[in-house]
């Protein structure tokens, strides 16, 4: 997603560090556009053990940082996602990098994002502006703590800002009612 790919760029970029995007949405598998170069090994390789002689580069130079893509695969993502070996190649992931951004699926809708969850230093959940129905952000928000989820920090995306004339600034506006 925007956010996620947004987010490791900014890790990578401004804070010069090693990132690695992991797309984990397996239900619904949106591919990276306009990348010279699609990494040829996926979550479930890794996890897996697929194409084990391969050499494992992820890097995409036009990013600036490495990226495990999602492609459909003939298991349950929520059993692959839960699954130890999914933490022990969380564990060993996190000695090779600094940070680590794991793109899941909505909260809602499947047990994969609470799954993803449990095993990261912190959650970002992202809120679809004049879209999503308030009770669905609280029952979402629900769902992650009762699963005993690490803090959680909110994004409200796709919003326009209404004051046209700001000369390429957006405006600081405070209202005290």
């Amino acid at each position: 997603s925007f956010i996620a790919r947004e987010m490791a760029w900014a890790f990578s970029a401004l804070e010069n560090r090693r990132v690695l995007l992991i797309a984990a949405d397996y239900r619904r598998i949106v591919p990276m556009e306009g990348l010279s170069k699609t990494p040829k090994h996926t979550l479930a390789d890794l996890m897996l053990g697929t194409n084990p002689d391969d050499e494992i580069d992820l890097m995409v130079p036009e990013l600036g940082f490495e990226y495990l893509p999602a492609r459909p695969i003939d298991l349950d993502p929520s059993d692959l996602l839960s699954s130890p070996r999914f933490d022990q190649l969380m564990e060993n992931l996190r000695e090779e990098f600094d940070v680590i951004i794991i793109d899941g699926p909505p909260v809602l809708p499947v047990p994969d994002s609470v799954n993803l969850a449990r095993c990261v230093d912190m959650t970002v959940f992202a809120v679809r502006h004049d879209h999503t129905l308030v009770s669905k952000v609280i029952e979402g928000l629900t769902r992650l703590r009762m699963a005993g989820v690490k803090p959680i920090s909110a994004v409200l995306s796709r919003t326009r800002h209404k004051d046209e004339d700001h000369d390429g600034y957006l405006a600081y506006i405070s209202n005290p009612d």
